[in-house]
């Protein structure tokens, strides 16, 4: 196994390592959901229940900016409760580990959009 050594990963070129593969499936036969009560089905039964077809291919899609709430105000990128898309690694190592934002997931966008409106019905009287 030399050839699966430290060697042949450093050999991958970076511009690779920042891309980003996506291949998105579907089922050919979606299987019958499992009554209440009773046992699942065994996907071993019918091999027909594991076929997977390709739905679409996203290959060497350059990986975006990432979408994020802000939870404080920070200099230079936006106020509280700001959504704001900043480079993903700013985001990492600065934003999110300090807990200055969160992601900006549908449960985030939710919760924060309630939280803002309570917070601006407070700070008006």
């Amino acid at each position: 196994m030399a050839g699966t050594s430290l060697d042949s990963i450093t050999s991958i070129p970076l511009v690779l390592l920042l891309l980003q593969f996506t291949w998105v499936l579907r089922r050919v036969f979606a299987p019958e959901p499992t009554q209440l009560g009773c046992m699942q089905r065994n996907p071993a039964e019918h091999p027909d229940l594991m076929k997977l077809e390709v739905v679409e291919i996203e290959d060497l899609k350059p990986v975006g900016p990432l979408k994020v709430i802000l939870l404080k105000d920070v200099e230079g990128i936006g106020n509280q409760f700001d959504i704001v898309e900043v480079n993903r690694r700013l985001a990492r190592t600065d934003l999110l580990l300090t807990r200055k934002a969160a992601y900006a997931s549908p449960f985030n966008l939710q919760y924060y959009g309630e939280m803002k409106e309570v917070c601006f019905f407070l700070n008006s009287f």
